[in-house]
């Protein structure tokens, strides 16, 4: 207590301005006001100038007065003239209700004779029935149209593509000598003589084809291509020619050796004749101290940067601190680094380990070597 006691007054010029203002506000304010502002509360005969000691609370009860005299103006002189203005307006005001009761009267009453006409309502019900039962009807028989020229539509547009064929398959003159059987037949089929179905191949095509061609040349109708529409493309079959028996002797034989190389790499360990592992090597040894050397090396650099940061960073910041804050600063931030350094050189090491590298490769499926078991 007298630590703080001590500490507190060693601001005496806050403490002191603020003993003045607590004077200056709860205690003594000087304040002079007229006597004839007041003439119902003060009583003195000669109206002079009065000087009082006043408090907080004085400052209230002269807000209370002010209040008073507002009030006691709006009785004097508002009410009187609200009272003036609602004499005058009032009677319009009462003529225009009584007016606007007595429409809402009638259109009540007009309202009630609408609904009482029952024979008006179910008339109305009737004709709204035809109405819907005239719409589905309509619907129906617009739809029936509609299919009825969709189909009639797509028989003109057949009837005319088959004209059309017939047209120009009958420019083809049959008493070529260069005609192809399968064209000839096609002809046939297509006139009416013969109504089989007939298989064109590339070179009836291709001849048919050139016929359009040396046409176009002559000024006439050149149209190839309508007489392939209806037509159907069978493409040949490719041939299923048998395996060679020394590449399907090669296959099952790496088959085979690619089986055994897996099995003995499942029963390396097992069998202590066959056991070779990378870490026997020197090598393999002086690369793992490496490692190590090089990640210890990390973290304890790492916590030096760390309490340095600490211990003068922090100092070349702010400013001037206490040595112990320093130290305590220098050896929190060294303790923090030393933390992620160890969770992430944990990590490091189970990720690095041979049974998590075999564990992650079944796990995705991998092929796995059998020096990495």
């Amino acid at each position: 207590v007298g630590e703080i006691w001590t500490r507190l007054f060693d601001h005496r010029p806050f403490l002191s301005g603020e003993i003045k203002f607590f004077v200056k506000e709860f205690e003594v304010r000087s304040h002079t006001f007229a006597s004839d502002k007041w003439p119902c509360y003060v009583r003195n005969a000669d109206k002079k100038l009065l000087s009082v000691q006043e408090k907080r609370s004085d400052r209230e009860v002269e807000r209370l007065f002010q209040i008073l005299e507002r009030a006691t103006e709006i009785k004097e002189t508002q009410i009187n003239r609200v009272k003036l203005a609602s004499d005058v307006h009032l009677p319009t005001l009462n003529a225009n209700l009584e007016v606007a009761v007595s429409m809402c009267n009638r259109i009540l009453e007009k309202e009630e004779e609408h609904r009482s006409d029952t024979a008006l309502i179910a008339k109305r019900e009737l004709r709204k029935a035809e109405w819907e039962s005239f719409i589905d009807n309509m619907t129906q028989k617009c739809s029936k149209v509609d299919a009825t020229f969709q189909e009639k539509e797509a028989e003109l547009k057949e009837f005319y593509s088959d004209l059309e064929k017939k047209l120009h398959i009958g420019k083809i003159n049959l008493n070529d000598t260069d005609i192809p059987e399968g064209v000839e037949r096609y002809k046939l089929s297509v006139t009416g003589e013969d109504g089989e179905d007939v298989h064109l191949c590339l070179a009836d095509i291709k001849w048919l084809r050139e016929q359009f061609v040396i046409s176009c040349d002559n000024d006439r109708l050149n149209s190839f291509h309508d007489l392939m529409i209806g037509c159907d493309i069978k493409l040949p079959q490719p041939v299923d020619e048998p395996r060679n028996q020394e590449l399907e002797a090669r296959i099952q034989r790496l088959k085979a050796e690619q089986a055994d190389r897996e099995y003995k790499a499942m029963t390396k360990n097992v069998d202590a004749v066959r056991r070779h592992e990378p870490e026997e090597t020197i090598a393999y040894q002086i690369k793992q101290i490496n490692r190590q050397l090089i990640a210890v090396a990390q973290f304890v650099f790492s916590v030096l940067a760390g309490f340095a940061f600490g211990f003068i960073g922090i100092e070349l910041i702010v400013g001037n601190l206490d040595f112990g804050f320093r130290l305590l600063l220098g050896v929190m931030f060294a303790l923090i680094i030393a933390l992620a350094e160890i969770y992430f050189l944990a990590k490091k090491l189970s990720e690095d380990s041979p049974s998590t590298q075999m564990a992650s490769a079944q796990r995705a499926n991998l092929p796995f070597k059998p020096h990495q078991e």
